[in-house]
């Protein structure tokens, strides 16, 4: 999570619906894919959506905060 928000703060957020979403770059198992990460609890990151662009990713997580279905931590 953002060093710069608090945990406490975090954990409030989550307990009212919000979900968090996050950019990973890493390859890892799933080869050289960018990915969108998500968090529904605090402390726990699952994959949400694979792509082949950073491009495609990033317009992908705009569109997912700006329809207010997650909130976006960098």
């Amino acid at each position: 999570m953002d060093a710069n928000i608090q945990k406490s703060t975090i954990i409030k957020l989550l307990a009212k619906g919000y979900k968090f979403i996050r950019y990973d770059d890493h390859g890892g198992s799933m080869g050289d894919k960018y990915k969108i990460k998500y968090s529904g609890e605090y402390g726990t990151w699952r994959t949400l959506e694979l792509f082949d662009t950073k491009i495609a990713r990033d317009r992908r997580a705009k569109e997912l905060v700006e329809k207010g279905c997650y909130l976006y931590l960098y």
